[in-house]
């Protein structure tokens, strides 16, 4: 049997290496494909367009934030759909509240966050 790479295997793959295949009807996702020649696999990942235009939202609204007092009703952070649905639906739907207020503060997601600070 071939081996498989595995997920951390496949982000180590340098971008120059991985080839355009398609990109959706809404022009918001590119979809490439990666031969692995030792393993005669083919492999492919899909980036969200929209998620840099989101960044550059969230920042441009972080900045106007920093100086406005916070309170009840606030937009906290825009996490786009991918990132909701694979870190925090679940969780949600379970009614997990300290999983949202550890994903508020967690600096791994500070970049989807509207304001600086804690939650």
């Amino acid at each position: 049997m071939k081996p498989v790479l595995s997920q951390e295997d496949l982000a180590r793959i340098p971008d120059h290496l991985w080839e355009p295949e398609s990109v959706s009807t809404d022009g918001l996702r590119h979809t490439f494909v990666h031969y692995d020649m030792a393993s005669g696999q083919a492999y492919r990942k899909t980036t969200n367009v929209v998620e840099d235009t989101l960044l550059k939202v969230i920042h441009e609204e972080r900045a106007i934030n920093d100086g406005v007092k916070w309170g009840d009703g606030k937009v906290a952070m825009r996490l786009p759909l991918n990132l909701y649905y694979k870190h925090m639906a679940k969780r949600r739907r379970e009614g997990d509240q300290d999983f949202a207020k550890w994903l508020l503060n967690n600096p791994d997601f500070a970049a989807f966050r509207t304001k600086s600070g804690r939650v």
